[in-house]
C-alpha cells in the first residue's frame, strides 16, 4: 500500500487535519522533477517551497504533539490526585484493587473492579477512576501512534525528495530535527 494512502488509513479521524499533508509535499516534488526534467525553470525555487513547507508541518505537527502530551500530563496527574484520595477515603487498597504496572495488558474494565473495602460512592468513584484510566491510556496510545505515523511521514517524504530529484538530505534533515 502506498504511504498517502496508509496514512489517510491510520490517521485519527479528529487529529486529521494535525498529521504531515504528505499530498501536498508530494505535489512539490512532482514540480521540482518536472523542472529539472524540462531544464527550463529553475529547481531550487521548488526545493525552497518544499523545505519550508515540510518545516512548516513539522511545526504543525510539533506543536499539536505538545499541546495533546500536555493535556495527557495535567489528565495524570489529576488521576493521581483522585486515586490518592480515594486511598485516603477508604482502606488500604486490597489485592483485588491495584494498578498494574504493565496497564495496556490487563483485563481491568470498570465492571472488574470489586473491592470489599469500597462500598457505595467508593466504590463508583474507584470504577470511575478506573473508566478514566482507560480512556487516558487509550488518549496515550492513540498519540504514540500519531507520532509514530509523522515521524514514517517525514522519512518517507524525504526518501522520495532524494529519489526523484538525486540529493542526499533525508538522515540529515532527520537527524536535525
Amino acid at each position: 500500500m502506498k504511504f498517502g494512502k496508509s496514512l489517510t488509513n491510520n490517521a485519527f479521524p479528529p487529529w486529521s487535519k494535525n498529521y504531515i499533508a504528505y499530498k501536498a509535499l508530494k505535489q512539490h516534488i512532482k514540480l521540482a522533477q518536472l523542472a529539472k526534467t524540462k531544464g527550463t525553470i529553475a529547481i531550487e525555487p521548488h526545493e525552497t517551497e518544499f523545505f519550508y513547507d515540510l518545516n512548516d508541518e513539522l511545526e504543525k505537527v510539533n506543536r499539536f504533539y505538545l499541546h495533546k502530551r500536555s493535556e495527557l500530563e495535567r489528565r495524570v496527574v489529576a488521576l493521581e490526585a483522585k486515586f490518592r484520595q480515594l486511598l485516603a477515603v477508604g482502606a488500604p487498597p486490597s489485592p483485588h484493587f491495584h494498578l498494574p504496572s504493565k496497564v495496556e495488558s490487563h483485563p481491568y474494565t470498570a465492571e472488574t473492579v470489586t473491592n470489599e473495602s469500597l462500598e457505595g460512592t467508593d466504590l463508583e468513584n474507584a470504577r470511575s477512576l478506573l473508566n478514566s484510566l482507560v480512556e487516558t491510556r487509550d488518549h496515550l496510545h492513540k498519540l504514540i501512534r500519531f507520532s509514530q505515523v509523522n515521524k514514517e511521514g517525514f522519512r518517507k517524504i524525504l526518501k522520495k525528495f532524494d529519489k526523484k530529484l538525486g540529493t542526499k538530505v533525508q538522515h540529515e534533515y532527520m537527524a536535525s530535527r
